[in-house]
């Protein structure tokens, strides 16, 4: 009863061990994809912005230009 006992523990301290390891491996990768989602948003607003904004931009530089 004594070896029998304390192998399984063992082996049930490991098989814990390893679970929160892997949970804590995947929580990790999940933030990473939420940042990484939360990065391209970002940049996909302000890329939207500078395009729509693209005209005016244009039309100053045009104006700037011709007054030199």
């Amino acid at each position: 009863m004594t070896g029998g006992s304390a192998a399984e523990t063992g082996s049930s301290a490991r098989d814990d061990n390893e679970d929160a390891r892997a949970d804590e491996k995947r929580e990790v990768q999940e933030r990473a994809g939420e940042s990484e989602r939360d990065v391209m948003r970002v940049f996909i607003g302000c890329h939207s912005r500078t395009v729509s904004s693209l005209p005016a931009i244009v039309a100053r530089l045009t104006r700037a230009g011709r007054a030199r």
